[in-house]
């Protein structure tokens, strides 16, 4: 962010009309460039917030290892969704980027990897499975969030104008979140155990 802010500074002062960073409005206008560095430094608290809480997730990830790669994935999709659809991106393209598939996907890999991290029953898997499932609710749940307090993005996951915000965010985190995640996990267990059961552990020991 501090080189958005150096660059919106320097195309303000060479009026650069190529630049995306500063507006004509910027140019020599000390009051209007102050306004809009401004902007940034807002947006350089909201963003550390998000990161952290971004950070947040994938560092609790790491108690069972085997989700770190799948969460870290879904989290990136759920991100590139959210912020194509602030962009105005098409319907038919941000859609592209639903986190749904991968989380079918991490179930395959969480049941092909499960006997290789030495996760041998099906109960041993419940937890992996039922960490992946939340892990994702709680990347959408960040997304609804945004869309709620941060009113200038439109995006699918929450829409603000349509008042009783905090009715619905309480609803979406029992329905969306609670409920959502443990069904969700029942599935990927499920799946993961299946697979788990055809992709046994290697043979180890000498020949």
């Amino acid at each position: 962010m501090a080189w958005i802010i150096l660059a919106t500074v320097v195309a303000a002062l060479l009026r650069i009309e190529r630049s995306h960073f500063a507006a004509k409005e910027d140019y020599r206008n000390w009051e209007q460039l102050g306004h809009h560095l401004l902007d940034h430094v807002v947006e350089i608290g909201v963003f550390f917030v998000v990161v952290l809480i971004i950070m947040s997730i994938v560092h609790a990830l790491w108690r069972w290892p085997v989700t770190v790669g799948p969460g870290a994935v879904i989290g990136a999709l759920v991100i590139m969704r959210y912020t194509l659809e602030a962009m105005g991106a098409p319907e038919t393209r941000s859609a592209a980027w639903s986190s749904t598939l991968a989380v079918i996907v991490s179930a395959f890999f969480l049941g092909a990897m499960a006997p290789r991290v030495g996760l041998a029953s099906a109960r041993q898997i419940l937890a992996p499975s039922l960490v992946i499932a939340f892990a994702w609710r709680a990347w959408i749940l960040l997304a609804t969030l945004l869309s709620a307090f941060v009113p200038f993005y439109k995006t699918h996951f929450f829409d603000p104008s349509q008042g009783n915000v905090a009715f619905r965010l309480a609803r979406f985190f029992a329905g969306g979140v609670m409920i959502e995640g443990l069904i969700t996990g029942l599935i990927v267990w499920g799946i993961a155990v299946w697979i788990s059961r055809a992709a046994p552990p290697p043979a180890t020991g000498g020949a």
